[in-house]
């Protein structure tokens, strides 16, 4: 038996259902408390570039060998462009690495504490259960030496 599920067992059904809300609670308030991420806001600058390559590609190809006009054919393509282009990627990576607000905790640190909170919460409920299924066998092994006496 695990030392967590020692302490639990001397604690009250209604001492381990309060634990549980305020472990979830806690959660929530963590959760919220974490602002964006570096690394969410890098892949998204990742992403934001690799679209604008593909939709550059897929237009110029369009234009089938015809100079645009000035219009916004050309505005959307230049933009594309720019975009697209490997100065823009660097320079927006580098823009948000120095950038302030931003979270340098990784995805992965932050779903192992929620996977914390949620293994606790866990715990609690599983000790919850474990006692009601103890409670229906103490239950039936007193009705069943009940009716072993009547005999």
């Amino acid at each position: 038996m695990s030392l967590l599920n020692r302490k639990l067992e001397g604690k009250t059904d209604t001492e381990l259902a309060t634990e549980i809300q305020k472990l979830k609670g806690e959660r929530r308030a963590y959760a919220r408390s974490i602002g964006p991420r570096r690394d969410d806001s890098h892949a998204a600058a990742g992403r934001l570039i690799a679209e604008a390559t593909h939709r550059f590609q897929a237009k110029a190809v369009d234009v089938h060998g015809h100079v645009p006009g000035l219009g916004p054919e050309a505005a959307e393509l230049a933009a594309l462009h720019v975009l697209a282009s490997p100065e823009f990627g660097k320079a927006l990576q580098k823009a948000i690495d120095a950038a302030s607000g931003l979270e340098d905790m990784s995805a992965v640190d932050f779903q192992k504490k929620i996977a914390g909170f949620d293994e606790q919460v866990e715990a609690r409920k599983l000790e919850l259960e474990r006692r009601q299924k103890q409670a229906r066998v103490d239950a039936a092994q007193q009705e069943l030496a009940k009716l072993e006496e009547k005999d």
